[in-house]
């Protein structure tokens, strides 16, 4: 339900807010008034495309905001689309926002993330419906009336019953479409596996191995420089030095008994010190003698590091994950053996499937064939009530091709129309135009929109070219939608005017040197008032005044 209604600089009208109830509210004004200035602002909300000649002249920007109470049936539909479009609802409720500026430029916005047009659009399909504006007419889209009959005929559960098998029935087919795609390649695919594996296998990756090559290598790269710092003191401890130190030795040893115990003490020192060349010198001309440049090894070592790495870059890993990729490898090779005999348990599964779709998918079809008298006859009622008893009404019904089956059956289903006796059915886009288009959209919404969740419903002058007994069912007729729907309509007949629970009258005023469109609210005596205006025209009359009186009396 549309709760509120912001509008600011549009045409005439520098800010006006509304507030809005349920059931049949009312828009009534003189002609030029600024009555259909509303509706183009609400269109506008809805996202219908923006005029730059909407701007009210010196405003920077026209700006509408419609805010729409979701609780009820409505919620659902809507939270599906606000999901898939990443739009968040609070509290039940969704303020779609429009900006229009001076040089054309359009903003939309609901629940103030920005979105497109096309998102606000359908975000609107489910919220309101705007007779007059075909492309934002629910109704009268072919790709609808198959729910439509649906929700009419109760069908609600059968028609998800169909969603539901379609839906697994794709999934079978899809994966199915896959692994042909597969088969198709198997045997290249196949033998690209095997080739990869054995290259792996003659690779003969062992864990850690990359690790210890670099080790090696850097030793391996390092010998010739390790020889040079072994030879080098080797140089240093020469045979001479070394006999020199031993002389020495020996003399010291000789008079330590004599000399005290530091002499003793700083001996056995030297003596060690001796020991300890001795064995350096022996232990080096010994790992000197070990240490040689061994370019071969260091070229095999090379050749190993690089044959690991180049088959690592050839499965875009890291050397360390040669083994996962064999593993991975050998599974796929393993699933393409089995995969023959997986396609002879999904062509089965889709046999099954195709089968469940089609038995649901007829028997929706015969409920809907069942029940489309009942449609018909509820629609010739509507159509009667309205005065256009000559109209006919058919639900025409074409099987699909089979690579047209949907998600909501098996069945093309179009309203055909017939607005005078004697002339040929056509389709209902193309007969809802001309003059009675009016009425005759109004009772298909009646019949239609019944068993549909509450929507905000707008007619612009329906009952234009018409008066009396016609009004007066046009009337009733609106009354009886807003039972279920919000309901505005523009209207200049009182008879209509009449029937509303909300009754919003439009007036231009002027100061002399600005023109502006404002909106009231009626009470029960101005809303007389504004219903004699209508009866008697710009001079009010008492019996205008009683007329009108009567006229709520018998509304009420």
């Amino acid at each position: 339900m549309l709760e509120r209604l912001y509008i600011k600089d549009i045409v005439l009208i520098q800010e006006v807010d509304l507030s809005l109830r349920e059931g049949l509210t009312v828009v009534t004004g003189e002609t030029g008034a600024g009555k259909s200035m509303l509706m183009d602002a609400f269109g506008l909300a809805l996202g219908e495309r923006a005029d730059v000649s909407l701007v009210r002249k010196g405003a920077d920007e026209a700006r509408v905001e419609a805010t729409f109470d979701l609780s009820g049936e409505i919620y659902d539909s809507i939270k599906n689309i606000a999901e898939d479009l990443g739009i968040p609802l609070e509290e039940d409720f969704l303020v779609l926002r429009r900006f229009v500026s001076a040089s054309g430029k359009s903003k939309a916005f609901a629940n103030g993330m920005r979105v497109t047009l096309g998102q606000l659009q359908q975000l609107s399909e489910y919220l309101a419906d705007i007779h007059g504006q075909r492309d934002n007419q629910f109704l009268l889209k072919p790709q609808h009336h198959a729910q439509m009959l649906d929700n009419f005929a109760g069908l609600k559960e059968q028609r998800k019953c169909v969603a539901k098998c379609w839906r697994q029935w794709r999934s079978i087919i899809n994966r199915l479409q896959e692994l042909m795609a597969r088969h198709e390649s198997r045997d290249r695919e196949e033998g690209l596996l095997t080739a990869y594996l054995q290259e792996l296998e003659e690779v003969n990756y062992n864990t850690g191995e990359e690790i210890s090559l670099v080790k090696e290598r850097a030793r391996l790269m390092s010998g010739e420089q390790t020889i040079e710092a072994l030879q080098m003191l080797d140089l240093a401890f020469d045979d001479e030095w070394i006999s020199q130190i031993q002389r020495a030795e020996r003399a010291l040893a000789g008079v330590a008994d004599k000399a005290g115990e530091n002499v003793e003490a700083f001996a056995k020192r030297v003596d060690s010190l001796v020991v300890e060349i001795t064995d350096i010198i022996s232990d080096v001309r010994g790992l000197a003698e070990n240490t040689r440049p061994d370019p071969e090894m260091l070229q095999q070592v090379d050749n190993r590091l690089s044959n690991l790495r180049d088959i690592a870059r050839k499965h875009s890993v890291d050397v360390s994950e040669i083994i996962v990729v064999q593993q991975e490898l050998s599974k796929q090779l393993e699933d393409l053996s089995l995969l023959q005999d997986g396609m002879e348990d999904l062509v089965e599964h889709e046999k099954e499937a195709r089968i469940e779709y089609e038995k649901q998918a007829y028997k929706l079809s015969e409920l809907r064939k069942k029940n489309s008298d009942g449609m018909v006859k509820a629609v010739q009622n509507a159509l009667a009530k309205l005065k256009m008893e000559s109209t006919s009404f058919y639900v025409d019904f074409q099987q699909l091709e089979e690579n047209q089956w949907n998600v909501g059956g098996c069945d093309k289903i179009q309203f055909m129309l017939a607005v005078n006796a004697g002339v040929e059915l056509q389709p209902l886009e193309k007969v809802a135009s001309g003059g009675e288009v009016s009425r005759l959209m109004l009772a298909l919404k009646q019949v239609f929109f019944a068993a549909m969740p509450s929507r905000t419903l707008v007619f612009d002058e329906i009952d234009t070219g018409v008066g009396g007994a016609v009004a007066d069912a046009v009337g009733d007729a609106l009354g009886e939608l807003g039972k279920r729907h919000q309901v505005l309509v523009v209207t200049h007949q009182p008879q209509v005017a009449a029937k509303g629970g909300q009754h919003l009258r439009i007036e231009k005023l002027t100061d002399g040197k600005i023109t502006r469109t404002v909106a009231a609210n009626l009470d029960v005596i101005k809303r007389k008032e504004e219903l004699a205006r209508m009866l008697s025209g710009k001079q009010v009359t008492s019996a205008a005044r009683e007329a009108a009186e009567s006229l709520l009396k018998g509304a009420a």
